[in-house]
């Protein structure tokens, strides 16, 4: 069963490393290879749908097309058919027709019929596309040389759509982040969008939510076609706004610092929020702040040698979001800053695309004396020291005058503390550091001692928000990650030398829920078949991660659930455990694997816990223990394999 969700094309382009089918590669030229992965790619967008009989290597026909383009833009509203003479509400396909018709990507042939189960042709196709996506014609490429009138199969069309768009959003509620190519789509409510894109198109499935540029850069148009309200923030730069067909009713709404071109509406643009009416839109990020001086870490929790970044005196407007339950808490203007973070491998590259970190005065419902907020684009795995390697972020305090040490101590709830430390002031400034693809949010009860206070200062509670920490999984997928590269895990081929799979490929995405944060990993296979492995005959498929450098051994924990792999993993008794200097056989090939039955329902979704060591009794850790969610994405084939 597809898990339908974002597409992850946002995040720098790189959350997605699929393979092609091993086991036909030859046969396969290089434009059908990249046909497949399309097809995967919009597979995990839940593109096309469970409710439609679809095979991507048949011909389409224009139902069938009108069918993946109305779950493309989100469709619902339906046109009248009475004046096309073939359809009726039993015709395949027919409600889809109907969407596309109203929606003006579909028309009839120009005598009377619709004709849903004609052979839909490259021009048909390039036509509906070109409407659907306010795209040239000329504009769609099918990859070969052809007719116009050539048919068209499904890889084909996903092809097509893929080459047209860079960014696609059709899940509530997400951030959709633009890699710089093509055109960014978005067909759903509340999404929050940013980067470098040609176009943005906000589809009818956006519905009357709020759609949010965030220091978005549009180098053509944003064409709204539903009654959204479209929320211009920071410092968004867009060609102009236009208002089509459907979008008549939406508003375009600025905070004053985005800069639009022109607005095509009769609908008059909104250059700030009144006073009185809530602002729809979530928080803007904010301005990078500048990166701090490069600085080897030669302790687990370095102090800064520069004074912290100092915060504004005056309070910068509060967007909304959640930040509305904050508008009522005064800004903060004690020194409250980023913390400096340092690539040990790369000391003059920063491991991120901006950082900032805010504070405000916390109180009773905030539950916290003080609320800290650290927001990051682009956080990569680095190397820290003797941290080891880690999503690392953190902040910093400036002491008081007089102080000369602290004592702190931590809560992941804000509730149970664990018992508090005592240390001298080294530098001036108290500096912590957290793994920001485990947390979400931490809290720290600091207290400042020395003798040139008249008393001691009671102690503070900080809570620190990670929400606003955007991690890039693309390293976890290169060779020299840090972490570990992941990859998909090497499957038994037949004795013909063929794989028991069409398509197999991995991907992975950051999540943040009431738990906390962690690391999804997906493993996707299309037409897989049951063959034979150490463990026996099984629809096998799963992960491996290879080994970072100078490690000798590793931790992979294996877990039902989330709230296990937190208890469980501080034990003693690892559930699978691999020591390089054993010299197992083949292990140096993969690094670490692991493989579950995909025809056993409960073997498709689990949780995985990876800490890399330096030494070969695992006493010495070089890696954070990073927290993954394991999920199957599989579909069966009838076929087996190996004689099962």
């Amino acid at each position: 069963m597809l898990r339908k969700r974002m597409l992850p094309l946002f995040l720098a382009l790189a959350l997605v490393m699929l393979l092609p089918a091993a086991a036909s590669a030859a046969d396969l030229t290089p434009e059908e290879r990249e046909q497949r992965l399309a097809f995967l790619r919009w597979s995990h967008s839940g593109i096309p749908g469970e409710e439609l009989e679809f095979d991507p290597a048949q011909l389409l026909t224009r139902g069938m097309a009108a069918e993946l383009l109305a779950q493309l833009l989100g469709l619902r509203e339906r046109a009248d058919m009475d004046r096309y003479s073939d359809v009726d509400a039993e015709t395949p396909h027919y409600a889809a027709v109907a969407q596309c018709v109203a929606a003006g990507v579909l028309d009839g042939l120009g005598d009377g019929r619709m004709a849903p189960e004609l052979s839909a042709s490259r021009e048909m196709l390039a036509l509906m596309l070109s409407r659907a996506l306010d795209v040239p014609e000329t504009e769609v490429s099918w990859g070969t040389k052809g007719s116009d009138y050539a048919p068209v199969t499904g890889y084909e069309l996903l092809a097509a759509m893929d080459s047209l768009i860079g960014a696609y959003a059709n899940e509530p509620n997400t951030a959709l982040r633009a890699p710089g190519r093509g055109l960014a789509l978005v067909a759903a409510p509340g999404v929050v969008v940013n980067g470098e894109m040609e176009k943005l198109v906000i589809a009818p499935g956006a519905g009357d939510g709020t759609i949010t540029l965030v220091d978005a850069t549009v180098r053509d148009r944003v064409l709204v076609r539903a009654p959204a309200t479209v929320f211009l923030s920071g410092e968004t730069l867009a060609e102009a706004v236009v208002l089509d067909e459907g979008g008549q009713e939406a508003r375009v709404v600025g905070d004053g610092i985005a800069v639009v071109g022109s607005v095509s509406s009769t609908v008059p643009v909104e250059e700030t929020f009144s006073e009185t009416e809530p602002r729809p839109a979530p928080e803007p990020t904010p301005a990078p702040a500048p990166v701090p001086e490069p600085e080897s870490e030669t302790e687990e929790e370095p102090q800064p040698e520069a004074e912290a970044e100092p915060q504004p005196e005056a309070p910068p407007e509060e967007p909304a979001g959640e930040a509305e339950a904050r508008e009522a808490l005064p800004y903060l203007a004690e020194k409250i800053g980023p913390a400096p973070l340092t690539d040990a491998d790369k000391p003059d590259a920063a491991p991120y695309e901006s950082y900032t970190v805010r504070a405000w005065e916390g109180g009773e419902e905030s539950g916290c004396d003080v609320l800290v907020e650290v927001t990051m684009k682009g956080l990569r795995p680095y190397r820290s020291g003797s941290a080891g390697a880690g999503y690392w972020t953190g902040f910093s305090i400036e002491a008081p005058e007089g102080a000369t040490g602290y004592r702190v101590a931590y809560s992941t709830t804000g509730e149970v503390f664990g018992e508090p430390e005592e240390y001298d002031l080294t530098g001036d400034a108290f500096t912590r550091y957290f793994d920001a693809a485990r947390w979400r949010e931490y809290y720290v009860l600091l207290q400042w001692t020395g003798s040139g206070f008249s008393q001691e200062r009671q102690p503070r509670l900080y809570r620190i928000d990670f929400d606003g920490v955007e991690l890039d999984t693309a390293p976890l997928l290169e060779k020299d990650s840090p972490l570990g590269r992941l990859d998909v895990a090497g499957l038994n081929a037949d004795a013909e030398g063929k794989a028991p799979y069409s398509a197999y490929g991995i991907t992975v995405e950051n999540r943040k829920d009431r738990n906390g944060s962690y690391l999804e990993l997906t493993v996707h296979a299309r037409d897989l078949q049951r063959h034979r492995s150490a463990a026996g005959a099984g629809a096998w498929a799963g992960f491996s991660v290879a080994e970072p450098r100078g490690a000798a051994s590793c931790r992979c924990s294996v877990y039902l659930t989330l709230d296990a792999a937190k208890k469980n993993f501080s034990g003693k008794t690892p559930v699978y455990w691999e020591n390089f200097s054993a010299n197992v056989d083949g292990l140096g090939a993969y690094g670490i694997r692991q493989l579950t039955d995909a025809s056993q329902p409960d073997q498709r979704d689990y949780w995985a816990v990876i800490q890399w060591y330096s030494d070969a009794a695992g006493t010495v850790p070089m890696t954070t223990a990073t927290v993954y969610h394991i999920l199957l994405d599989v579909t069966l084939a009838e076929t087996t394999r190996n004689g099962d």
